[in-house]
């Protein structure tokens, strides 16, 4: 199958005007709901890294909106600096303090205690103080998450394009590169010439490419940081993608 695997625009590599943290700037100025609504992009990923920590689903929901909460917590943001590191290294760090938390509170629980082992503003100082040294580690299967994430994401959008275009560019790439049939056997699905099915396949590719170049670009604050997202995105990119 074809490789959808989205490919640097080198058009975009100049002034990076709307980011999360240009968003994030924005946001602190205004309520802490529009934060917060910026940062629960973050929260499917989260869910999900907790769940695999062995934590139950209601649990994982929880804690999501613990991270979240840090997140936003007043005055957060002020002390991080967008050079020092990507955004989602200290999604990441919140999240691994949260976890931590949980189960120190739990063995504590297990020992006939319950209260909380080391408090909640601590650990943001903690987190705060190592993404300024740039030593916040990267974790790959956080990365994994937001990946498969983003790309869901970025094909409900496609959805949605598609229904405003009444062109069937979501299925027609769906059929392609997600259920690995021929640009024949589409046309057949479809119901339609094989020249329109190469075209709906094509034009559905590069609207999903967009759409998660776009997602990618949106977190960095730099060029560099770009090209670096997606070298080191790239091979979840090629398997959420489809090849």
């Amino acid at each position: 199958m074809g490789d959808t695997t989205p490919v640097a625009n080198p058009g975009w590599g100049e002034g990076f005007p709307t980011t999360i943290w240009t968003q994030i700037r924005s946001a602190r100025g205004g309520s802490s709901r529009h934060l917060h609504q910026i940062l629960a992009r973050y929260r499917g990923p989260v869910v999900a890294f907790v769940r695999r920590k062995g934590f139950r689903e209601d649990q994982a929901e929880d804690m999501a909106q613990e991270v979240l909460l840090r997140l936003s917590r007043p005055g957060f943001f002020d002390k991080v600096d967008p050079v020092r590191g990507r955004f989602r290294s200290l999604v990441v760090a919140v999240t691994r303090h949260v976890v931590s938390e949980e189960f120190r509170r739990e063995r504590a629980a297990k020992r006939g205690g319950g209260r909380r082992v080391i408090a909640a503003s601590q650990m943001s100082d903690s987190t705060v103080e190592l993404y300024r040294r740039g030593q916040l580690r990267e974790d790959p299967v956080f990365d994994q998450l937001w990946v498969k994430d983003l790309v869901e994401s970025a094909l409900r959008e496609l959805e949605r394009t598609s229904k405003e275009s009444a062109l069937p560019l979501a299925e027609a790439f769906r059929l392609k590169y997600r259920e690995g049939l021929s640009q024949e056997e589409v046309a057949e699905r479809l119901g339609c010439t094989l020249f329109n099915a190469k075209n709906w396949i094509y034009y559905g590719k590069l609207k999903f490419k967009e759409l998660v170049l776009s997602s990618i670009r949106d977190t960095c604050a730099t060029a560099e940081e770009y090209e670096g997202e997606l070298r080191r995105l790239s091979p979840w990119l090629k398997g959420s993608g489809g090849e």
